[in-house]
């Protein structure tokens, strides 16, 4: 059986389980057992020193252990020279006996072992190559009883579920987590591997404290599902978090818990890494090279490695000349060139250059962060998804990492958060969400009295500004940096008969894009999806359900970002039948008891829901609509692709004109792609105001932008 068929039968038994895994000695594991199990062919009189040979198991996985080995009852303290060999550099060790031993099997062990420090974790242990990142002890604590013949432990208080609210094209949104409370008690110490070391004192928690102080980042699971009596984990979904704290306090221990996302925030990571490289001899205008210290040799990279340093707010390109010695290759890189005093820091910079968006986030996922690999999932097919957003900028001094993947998901137009089910993190594209074969409604899996409905009129945006092509990377928070400010806007939206009022979003400055026609079409696609997906109120709908009609349902799964159609009596038509829309899936909240409580929103998408009459899939310049599409009398929405430029290639003609169209004929314009016009001779900067919803019926006239003189 599975949870996805055990959940459709009714009367099943249920359990939740916190299982906590804390770091595990990695001489106390049962593969450290067998390599530790070997054989002398040859005996040893007593007071022998030196080497002898040896056969089985694994010495070498002892070297750095501070190794002993235990000769009857004699423990001999050794140097492991190989696989095969040994060197006895003590007998009698911790006061046993040095004797005559005949050739026979022999154990190796780490010291913890031969001197009583090691209980099973790393922390006390004398070892000194105890911790291993993979290695870890499983503690279950059940709410309800399991099959007799597993060790669990008693004291499961409570829990809560708290899950990833995601944002998609915005942000990473909101982490999953929770909180688990266990009761304390007193403990026999079943888990420390040596019976002789086993304590009959204190209580489990306490002593946990004692030998194991560290939990942040530590794992912990929840396991939720079916028939505890016949334990078996495919019956029960399992989410995997991080530990982020603990305490004990009145006999209960409580630990809070995130998904591993939280390793990407700002007191967990940054990115670059702050350099300890601070200047040991000025830099004036006269300077040529860059003489540092406080940093280990080499710091910023091999010999003639490139590399790119802010000194103060100023930004310069040198290459690694010697030790502690930059070579200076250009001065004010994107900055204000100015003089430097002694001890000032000399911040190395991350710089990518014409990089995959997807490929930039794995890199600081990986290289900036303690997420553990095996929280990654398979990114190729995103990365071939986005192989025309390539980004390139200078980070100039140490960020927030998911401030960054923050910037990297609205250039990407991403969805990105944590599968609590699937136990890695998702990366989609967004226009790679279709809607499934999901159908609910209030007669067949809404409980009663559930729904609830927020306008969410607050994030019904009608104007949106990007900035980029930022010309000073050491400042990216204000218009005077950046040589492209592009506004957006929904004007039939505030009109008096519509919404009625101007509700702007905080401007985008994005440090991603240059001023090429590539950046400038990501550029205006950020802030043109935007207003064209929350064209009506983002409205959302939080309903529960039953088990049932989570994950697998209905030939499909409902799960974050599923796109779902759903129908009640607080939404209906004119006629006042239950009107049916497509909702996207925010959040899924396990509330115990069989039920989820999803959150979902209105489901908008340029072209989701309409039918599109006529696509201008290739780039144009002076085009007349007319010359491809001259319809009959009535209403079209005509598409502008994604990717396609609409330019002109003279001031006096416009980019884009509908040309002769027939009596009673209008346009909706769905713009993916981008209107540039001639432009003229540039100026000190502007905005352009572009209605993506108002019927166009005559000639659009458009420049996007106009470029700041330098």
């Amino acid at each position: 059986m599975t949870f996805n068929s055990l959940k459709t039968q009714a009367g099943q038994s249920t359990a939740t389980i916190a299982r906590i895994k804390l770091d595990q000695c990695r001489h106390t594991t049962e593969q450290s057992v067998i390599d530790g199990a070997t054989n002398a062919p040859s005996g040893i009189f007593s007071g022998f020193t030196g080497n002898f040979t040896i056969s089985g198991g694994n010495a070498l996985a002892f070297v750095n252990s501070n190794p002993y080995v235990l000769w009857d009852n004699e423990i001999i303290r050794v140097t492991v020279l190989s696989n095969v060999q040994l060197d006895i550099t003590e007998r009698g060790a911790f006061g046993t006996f040095d004797g005559e031993h005949q050739g026979q099997d022999i154990k190796i062990m780490h010291s913890g072992e031969a001197d009583g420090s090691c209980v099973g974790f790393p922390d006390g242990c004398s070892s000194d190559d105890t911790y291993s990142a993979t290695d870890k002890i499983s503690f279950d604590f059940p709410n309800t009883q399991l099959e007799t013949n597993r060790i669990f432990y008693s004291g499961f208080a409570s829990w809560s579920h708290s899950p990833s609210v995601i944002d998609p094209g915005q942000s990473m949104g909101k982490r999953s987590g929770g909180s688990v409370t266990l009761k304390d008690g007193r403990d026999t110490d079943v888990y420390v591997p040596y019976p002789g070391r086993r304590s009959l004192q204190g209580t489990l928690f306490n002593k946990w404290l004692a030998r194991h102080p560290n939990f942040s980042g530590r794992p912990i699971e929840i396991l939720t599902g079916f028939d505890p009596l016949n334990f078996d984990e495919d019956n029960f979904i399992t989410r995997k978090y991080v530990i982020d704290t603990h305490s004990l306090n009145d006999g209960l221990m409580s630990f809070t818990y995130k998904d591993p996302l939280i390793l990407t925030e700002d007191k967990k990571a940054k990115a670059p890494i702050a350099s300890l490289g601070v200047l040991s001899v000025i830099v004036d205008n006269l300077s040529t090279t860059i003489t540092y210290t406080g940093a280990p040799a080499f710091d910023y990279g091999p010999a003639t490695t490139t590399v790119f340093v802010r000194i103060d707010s100023e930004v310069i390109e040198c290459t690694v000349l010697s030790s502690f010695v930059l070579t200076i290759v250009n001065r004010g890189v994107k900055s204000t060139e100015k003089e430097h005093s002694i001890n000032s820091t000399v911040q190395s910079c991350l710089v990518y250059t014409t990089e995959n968006v997807v490929d930039i986030i794995v890199d600081l996922m990986t290289n900036y962060t303690e997420i553990d690999s095996s929280f990654f999932d398979d990114y190729s097919g995103v990365i071939a998804d986005t192989s025309t957003i390539n980004l390139t900028t200078i980070i100039s001094k140490p960020e927030a990492v998911n401030n960054l993947i923050n910037e990297l998901i609205k250039n990407g137009d991403l969805t990105m958060f944590y599968s609590e089910t699937e136990h890695v993190i998702k990366i989609k594209l967004i226009s790679d969400e279709n809607p499934s074969s999901i159908s609910i409604n209030e007669d067949d899996h809404i409980y009663k009295n559930s729904i609830k409905v927020d306008e969410n009129i607050k994030n019904q945006f009608t104007r949106y500004t990007v900035g980029w092509a930022v010309n000073d990377i050491t400042k990216t928070k204000d218009d005077e940096y950046f040589s492209i400010i592009y506004q957006s806007i929904n004007l039939t939206q505030e009109q008096p008969e519509k919404k009625g009022e101007i509700n702007e979003k905080k401007t985008f400055y994005n440090r991603w894009l240059t001023d090429s026609n590539d950046d400038v079409i990501i550029g205006t696609s950020i802030a043109q999806k935007l207003i064209d997906r929350t064209n009506k109120a983002p409205e959302v709908f939080t309903i529960e359900l039953d088990v049932e009609s989570a994950f697998s349902t209905q030939g499909a799964t409902m799960d974050l970002g599923t796109i779902f159609n759903l129908s009640t009596s607080r939404r209906v038509n004119p006629d006042g039948s239950n009107k049916a829309d497509n909702y996207q899936v925010l959040s899924m909240k396990d509330l115990g008891n069989d039920r989820y409580q999803v959150k979902s929103r209105l489901f908008q998408d340029p072209v989701e829901g309409v039918t599109v009459d006529f696509t201008i899939s290739d780039s144009k310049t002076n085009y007349d609509l007319s010359t491809e599409f001259a319809p009959v009398a009535g209403n079209y929405i005509v598409l502008v692709d994604t990717g396609v430029e609409i330019g002109s290639t003279d001031t006096s003609i416009p980019a884009f004109t509908t040309g002769t169209q027939a009596v009673g004929v209008t346009f909706d314009f769905i713009f993916r792609g981008s209107l540039l016009g001639m432009g003229g001779a540039g100026g000190d900067g502007g905005i352009l105001l572009l209605d993506h919803s108002q019927l166009m019926e005559a000639q659009v006239w458009s420049v996007v932008m106009h470029s700041k003189q330098q």
